[in-house]
């Protein structure tokens, strides 16, 4: 049971991991369409330029609390 239970846990952390690299795979590939025009036309042009704008900026406020977390 300890083995099945192992199991699924790895397989959730790779489709995690999976998830997450997709994610920045597609802010990099769609940076120059969503990330640095302000106002893109239409809601999912406009939702999606706000998530990889929000999604970059929390990971740059992460990467400095855990270097400054680090040195305390």
């Amino acid at each position: 049971m300890k083995d099945v239970k192992l199991i699924i846990q790895l397989i959730s952390i790779f489709i995690a991991c999976v998830i997450y690299v997709g994610i920045w795979w597609w802010v990099y590939t769609h940076r120059d369409e969503y990330l640095y025009i302000s106002y893109p036309k239409g809601f999912p042009e406009r939702f999606l330029s706000i998530f990889s704008q929000i999604w970059c900026v929390i990971h740059i406020v992460g990467a400095i609390g855990a270097i400054i977390w680090a040195w305390l």
